[in-house]
């Protein structure tokens, strides 16, 4: 489409970003301030690897990436990465299932998916009022990343066995589940990697041309800053406003008494 060569020079310029900022060792952290950890770099190292980017600091930074995660894990398997994540975040999905399925999204072993846990996304469907019932965790706070993941793992997964998705009979209501939760912008929650994440599951299950991952996609484009990088959010204005108000407020209280 007219979108792909624009596309193309914001992925290579954020691959040489990411590739410029790899921390000494040959891992990433959270910000170029950060020491390494498991999750930025299996999330990096995955995305430099897909071959979309090219030059030989994009080449060197993903062997040396490789060589660190290999370090902490040993063989680096679709196998060993989910456990690894598992001892990282527990019982916890919320964030090891959509790191799981971005590295199965980028590899070329449809066989990953095997090894990425599923998620409740159908209970997207049932009224809010009932996931404390369900003690869902994970739903409360990261609706859209259960919904377009879940739905992604499950075609995929189904896809790598050889199976029938059956969850596609339930795609449409769950569409329209994305489309009520996603703001006009198109930012979910106003977080790049969460609306990233929802782009890329909905692509990788088959609706990369529905509304809600275009408009996804066009807050994503609009959100890259001049030197190619992205914020985690674009907008937190109105959570650390009440945040240093409250705590001025305090201060000056506690001044005063």
């Amino acid at each position: 489409g007219e979108g792909d060569a624009p596309d193309r020079r914001l992925a290579a310029s954020g691959a040489a970003w990411l590739a410029a900022h790899a921390n000494a060792d040959g891992g990433w952290g959270d910000t170029p301030q950060s020491v390494s950890n498991l999750s930025a770099t299996l999330i990096t190292a995955a995305a430099l690897g897909r071959g979309q980017a090219s030059g030989v600091g994009v080449q060197k930074a993903v062997a040396r990436a490789g060589e660190w995660i290999a370090g902490r894990i040993g063989e680096v398997t679709s196998g060993k990465v989910s456990k690894a994540l598992a001892g990282v975040y527990g019982q916890d999905r919320t964030f090891a299932v959509p790191i799981l399925a971005f590295c199965a999204m980028c590899g070329e072993d449809a066989g990953a998916w095997k090894s990425v846990p599923p998620l409740p996304f159908l209970m997207a469907l049932l009224p809010q009022r009932l996931y404390r019932f369900f003690r869902l965790q994970v739903v409360s706070y990261a609706l859209p990343a259960l919904i377009a993941v879940g739905l992604c793992r499950h075609v995929c997964a189904a896809r790598a066995r050889g199976g029938w998705a059956w969850g596609r009979l339930f795609a449409g209501p769950l569409l329209r589940r994305l489309e009520r939760l996603q703001p006009g912008h198109g930012g979910f929650l106003d977080a790049i990697p969460l609306t990233a994440f929802v782009c890329l599951a909905l692509r990788h299950a088959g609706y990369g041309g529905h509304a809600v991952a275009q408009k996804g996609l066009a807050f994503l484009r609009q959100a890259v800053r001049p030197d190619g990088s992205w914020a985690i959010d674009s907008n937190l204005r109105t959570w650390v406003t009440s945040l240093a108000a409250r705590a001025v407020w305090g201060c000056g209280v506690s001044e005063r008494s």
